[in-house]
């Protein structure tokens, strides 16, 4: 019942975002400098917590969850643990993505990059570091083709040499710090740790309990099970079955769940992008590219780790939103010659 009263507030923070923006209440750049900001303190918040267990012994837990989490050598800054703060911060990199490739070099887009390696390297969750590879792939992949080769390519190299410079460092130290963390890094490409090692074996289990109970009959294939309704007893508690997403929504909501949740990942990321087409070369549309970008992760990240709970990822979709009824109120356009769409001014 829980889970289902917190999907219920986080799809209502998807209906608020949309509403406040297309009211005008606030802009879409107002909104992604607070989120930025956000960011800003919930990783120095995060570095304070696993600088100060590592020289001092005090834990700066703000709950129980966060004990282990500091003690472990990660900073969880305000999330029970580090896994969900990786999620949030793969939506914020994903976000600014854009203006890192085709901004300027200045203080501000250097100052961002600084900000999201450190804060990856803070919490260095896997299921989170596979989706942002997976997604940078098919990113990388996508600019080659738009640009054949020319300078974006070239910067992206350069972001990817800045992570790999960071991670070589980082794994020099991070052995005092955090063993677990460099324990994964050693084994970060081995099959038997990612089947069976820890929380991919117990992630792995509970996405079977899910499979398992979706194909247990025609009912639960068409109108699923309930959400929450399949559970299980590990470890002496009582657990909700969770795992990658569509199999989450496919379980407990049957094939129309299913089907809703790729149309609304589709419809948002489509959305996303034909705002950043209609507004290439200016500030606006390197956001909403941002927010392409963003979907495009939650979906990868989501079949790994799912994240329907969290709040930045119905955020992310209220802002889809906004931008999918945009086009509607936009000025009259005209087509020029060689087909670029061109608004009037008014």
């Amino acid at each position: 019942m829980t889970s289902l009263l917190l999907l219920a507030a986080n799809m209502g923070i998807a209906m608020a975002t949309a509403l406040i923006l297309i009211s005008g209440t606030i802009n879409i750049q107002s909104l992604k400098r607070l989120i930025f900001t956000v960011t800003v303190i919930s990783v120095a918040w995060g570095l304070v917590q696993a600088i100060t267990f590592h020289f001092s012994g005090i834990i700066l837990a703000l709950s129980d969850a966060q004990v282990s989490q500091i003690i472990g050598g990660f900073g969880p800054g305000f999330r029970t643990e580090a896994n969900t703060f990786a999620k949030y911060l793969n939506f914020s990199f994903f976000l600014f993505l854009p203006t890192l490739i085709k901004g300027k070099l200045c203080k501000k887009n250097s100052l961002i990059l600084s900000v999201m390696i450190v804060g990856i390297l803070l919490t260095f969750t896997r299921s989170a570091i596979y989706g942002m590879g997976a997604t940078l792939s098919f990113i990388f992949i996508w600019y080659i083709f738009k640009s054949r080769g020319t300078l974006i390519t070239r910067k992206f190299l350069v972001l990817f040499l800045c992570g790999g410079i960071s991670i070589y460092i980082f794994t020099g130290f991070v052995g005092n710090i955090n063993p677990y963390a460099f324990y994964k890094i050693q084994n970060f490409f081995n099959k038997e740790e990612i089947l069976e090692g820890g929380s991919s074996q117990f992630r792995l289990m509970s996405q079977k309990r899910l499979i398992d109970a979706f194909l247990a009959s025609d009912k639960s294939i068409i109108i699923g099970t309930g959400w929450g309704q399949v559970r299980y007893i590990y470890g002496g508690k009582i657990w909700q079955a969770g795992g990658g997403e569509l199999i989450t929504t496919l379980t407990y909501g049957g094939l129309f769940a299913g089907l809703a949740y790729l149309l609304y990942l589709f419809t948002s990321f489509t959305a996303a992008y034909k705002m950043a087409q209609l507004h290439r070369n200016q500030e606006d549309g390197l956001t909403y590219e941002g927010v392409a970008f963003a979907v495009l992760n939650s979906f990868v990240t989501g079949q790994i780790n799912g994240a329907l709970i969290a709040p930045e990822y119905w955020l992310l979709i209220g802002m889809a939103m906004h931008l999918s009824v945009m086009p509607r109120s936009t000025p009259p356009q005209r087509k020029l010659f060689f087909g670029n769409a061109v608004y009037k001014k008014t």
